[in-house]
């Protein structure tokens, strides 16, 4: 699990591309579009993949024990000690971009 506290997210457009807010796809340009269809076919994959895992391993039951926990933790400052995210929802998201590649650590 990552230890980072800082995420750069990688912004969906091309080195000077400009669009007007609420402009339709067409407008796009095919870069750009090609980045979009990557990305979101990843992220697609990573949905899948951990909505399987979550029914697998009963994870429903899960995430609000890890939530507790991973208060608590940060609050006494045992964090660093044990593998577990301090948000599970926080984890989630940042790991989805991680491997999506719409974020690096």
């Amino acid at each position: 699990m990552s230890k980072s506290r800082t995420v750069i997210l990688l912004p969906l457009s091309c080195p000077g591309e400009h669009r007007e807010y609420g402009e339709e796809d067409e407008a796009i340009s095919e870069k750009t579009q090609f980045l979009k269809n990557q990305t979101y076919n990843e992220l697609t994959k990573f949905r899948d993949k951990w909505l399987l895992d979550s029914k697998t391993q009963n994870y429903q039951s899960q995430h609000s024990y890890l939530s507790i926990m991973g208060s608590m933790l940060y609050l006494t400052g045992l964090y660093p000690t044990f593998p577990i995210p301090i948000s599970p929802s926080a984890w989630l998201v940042v790991q989805a971009l991680q491997e999506c590649g719409a974020a690096i650590e």
